[in-house]
């Protein structure tokens, strides 16, 4: 039988399972020649269509085009769809970019200033000087940033207009997260056979730390378990502390955030050497409310605790005692210090957040500035605030008020 020709007639039933004649690649039903490519803007999205209009029908409920060699293009109705609500995107992230950048200039106007050099910073301290809000969270304050910072991330299209998928990790679900992986592991493979460095030294990835969960969520533009992201951290950690990690500086450093420097680092002890055993230890002062911990910590111990001579006899509450070895577990330090000393006030719970206090700063003079920053932003080496608040006039108490009678 032979090769049937260009002049033939192809039969194609749609979904009223109608049938109608395409001769030449031209469909015969005029009411599908309608300009379906240029409403959904097709070419933007990398799909070209070569003709006119009256080149374009519909087969199977899906969109089709003709190409030079009058073959029949098939875009399916999920591409069809997924372009559709992705030029409504596109159109509605332009309506409101159009509205900032008006609402930008009218606020440099109303400032005084230049709308073409307004920054965002000029922005956001105009927002708070000529509307000031008191309250708590700052999600909850006014503010005017640009749509693409408020609006979450569109992926791009990961599939081609027939449908399939352009990843070859697209069924896993998780086609970015799972190629990061993959590349951390090729990469740790193949540093042994690769020359060695200048410099073997890993001090670029101080004062800096992982992503966070939900910044490498929005850098992967997925969502992933704190399982994933667990494994994600335990796998770039190892490839961060291989021998020769200066060849992949560039690459580590896209999943690191630098650590912000406070003025914190100050308060904490100075370092002493003993004489006899030439062990560092330094003296540190805790507080909490009325109660107060002088302590010496000693580096390079068997992990004794010995509070007011009596070890940890006066914290007998379970919850007083994790309180304490908080700091310790966090720099894991367990039974490797020794520390002595007196607390005094009164409060078992004051007691033992002014100990904690002492414990946190002691342990954060022997550590890293990138442990240390870690520290502060655990809340560790912040004290504790809080107070008993004061009774009130013609109360029973600092809240509690008298029976309330109307007769």
């Amino acid at each position: 039988m032979a090769a049937p020709t260009r002049s033939c007639i192809y039969r194609i039933v749609n979904n009223s399972s109608k049938k109608h004649n395409i001769t030449n690649g031209t469909c015969r039903q005029n009411q599908h020649r309608t300009a379906i490519c240029q409403a959904l803007s097709f070419e933007k999205f990398g799909i070209r269509t070569v003709g006119s209009s009256s080149n374009i029908g519909q087969i199977d409920g899906g969109t089709r085009t003709e190409t030079t060699h009058g073959k029949v293009l098939q875009i399916s109705r999920a591409v069809q769809s997924y372009l559709q609500k992705a030029d409504e995107h596109d159109k509605m992230l332009a309506h409101h970019q159009k509205e900032f950048d008006l609402g930008k200039r009218y606020l440099a106007k109303m400032m005084g200033a230049d709308p073409q050099n307004f920054s965002q910073q000029d922005i956001d301290e105009a927002i708070s000087y000529l509307l000031p809000s008191g309250l708590f969270s700052k999600r909850a304050r006014p503010q005017m940033k640009p749509p693409a910072e408020v609006f979450p991330h569109r992926k791009a299209a990961e599939f081609d207009n027939s449908g399939r998928p352009y990843h070859f990790l697209f069924y896993t679900g998780l086609p970015n997260y799972y190629d990061l992986m993959h590349t951390v592991a090729c990469k740790i493979e193949d540093l042994p056979h690769r020359p060695a460095p200048e410099s073997t030294n890993s001090k670029f990835l101080e004062s800096s730390d992982w992503l966070s969960q939900k910044a490498l969520e929005s850098h992967l533009v997925e969502n992933i378990k704190e399982q994933q992201y667990e494994r994600f951290k335990r796998l770039i950690t190892k490839l961060a502390e291989h021998p020769k990690a200066a060849l992949e500086k560039e690459f580590l450093m896209k999943y690191r955030v630098p650590l912000s420097s406070g003025h914190w680092s100050a308060a904490l002890p100075s370092i002493q050497v003993e004489d006899e055993m030439e062990r560092r230890y330094v003296q540190v002062e805790g507080k909490r409310k009325n109660a107060t911990a002088k302590i010496t910590l000693w580096e390079r111990g068997t992990g004794v605790m010995n509070i007011n001579g009596r070890g940890l006899a006066d914290f007998p509450e379970l919850y007083q005692r994790e309180q304490i070895m908080t700091p310790l577990a966090f720099v894991d330090k367990i039974g490797a210090v020794d520390c002595e000393g007196v607390v005094e006030g009164v409060g078992e719970s004051s007691r033992a957040g002014a100990l904690r206090l002492a414990l946190s700063l002691g342990l954060a003079a022997f550590e890293s500035q990138t442990t240390q920053e870690q520290m502060r932003q655990a809340g560790l080496l912040t004290r504790d605030p809080r107070k008993r608040e004061r009774e009130k006039p013609g109360q029973k108490g600092a809240r509690a008020k008298k029976t309330w009678k109307k007769r």
